[in-house]
Parts: structure tokens; C-alpha cells; sequence
């Protein structure tokens, strides 16, 4: 009973909390061939492309034993770099970056000031942050005396958006969506 009545608050409230973030910079997976091989099929990836964990990202013929083998992606993110000798029937070494997978799992700590306008964020809440470069929601994952953990699921470009938004004293997260909006006009 109490969490609903705290959940309608907070979705309710229009007051921003005010404070300091700090963005982790989201995690890079690495994808070195350990073998010899020929590239047979590349699936038309380029830089920037957003990819699913599990996604077939290069088939390639292993040249020791003659067998066709798959390189997966092990996170979901965007395609941060692509090697150029990724066509088909090239030849690649054993030792060559292949891939380079940024994660889109952004996590941060929001440290903010009590104000007594402001409702507190609540786990499971959501924080909204908007600027003229577009608007983001952050999911409230724990709460602390006086910060909260946040992780937000962003594209390619927008952890350096936010990276410089967040760098700014008394940043205003905002409880929802449209008193974000409201505040940009």
C-alpha cells in the first residue's frame, strides 16, 4: 500500500530534484579472431549499427579444418568499429579485432539535495532528463540517504549528450515525461 501511495506521489509531483550525476562510460566488448579464416558471410554491419546479444555479427571459414563458424555478439550495444578486411572471401589473421560492441546500458549515481518541494525518487521510479538535444529517462534501480543508482538503455550517440548534461551543478531530473517537456519551453 505504501509503495503504490509513494508511486503516485512521485508520478504526480512536478517539482525536479536537483543534483550531481555521474555516468559510468558504458562497457566495450572486444572481438578478436583466434584463428585464421575467410570471410563468408558479413550480414552488411557497418559502424554505428545496433546489434542484439546473440546477433550473428561475421560467418567465416576456419582455413585449419575447413569448418564454417559463427562470431555472436555477447551484448546488446552499437557497433562502435568494423574492420575493413570484413568482405567476403577476404582473408583475415589470427590476432586481428574484428569488432568493437559498445554497450547502450548506460549506469550512473545521481547524488541530490533534499528539497522539501521535491519528492524523493523511489526504487522502480523513473527520472527524466531533458535538454534541445532530446529527452531521457533514467529507471531508479536503489535509493540511498541522499543518491540514487540509475541505468537508462540509450543509442549510439546519446551517452555523449548526456555525459556533457551531466557535468552541469544542480542538473533537475524530473519525476515524469511532460513537466520535463514543460520545463525546455
Amino acid at each position: 500500500m505504501y509503495i503504490a501511495y509513494s508511486l503516485l506521489a512521485l508520478s504526480l509531483s512536478s517539482s525536479p530534484v536537483r543534483g550531481e550525476l555521474v555516468l559510468q562510460e558504458p562497457a566495450r566488448e572486444f572481438y578478436y579472431s583466434t584463428e585464421p579464416g575467410v570471410v563468408v558471410h558479413q550480414f552488411g554491419l557497418a559502424q554505428g549499427d545496433k546489434v542484439a546479444k546473440g546477433q550473428a555479427l561475421l560467418t567465416y571459414m576456419d582455413i585449419q579444418g575447413n569448418e564454417e563458424k559463427t562470431v555472436t555478439s555477447k551484448a546488446s550495444g552499437y557497433l562502435e568499429f568494423v574492420s575493413d578486411v570484413l568482405m567476403k572471401d577476404h582473408h583475415f589473421s589470427a590476432g586481428e579485432m574484428l569488432f568493437k560492441v559498445k554497450s547502450s546500458l548506460v549506469l550512473g549515481w545521481y547524488s541530490f539535495k533534499k528539497e522539501p518541494e521535491a519528492q524523493q525518487p523511489i526504487v522502480n521510479s523513473k527520472l527524466w532528463i531533458c535538454s534541445k538535444g532530446g529527452h531521457w529517462h533514467f529507471n531508479v534501480d536503489a535509493v540511498k540517504a541522499d543518491r540514487v543508482l540509475l541505468s537508462s538503455v540509450v543509442g549510439g550517440t546519446d551517452f555523449a549528450m548526456l555525459y556533457e548534461l551531466s557535468r552541469q551543478k544542480g542538473l533537475k531530473m524530473y519525476p515524469n515525461k511532460y513537466d520535463c517537456l514543460k520545463n525546455l519551453l
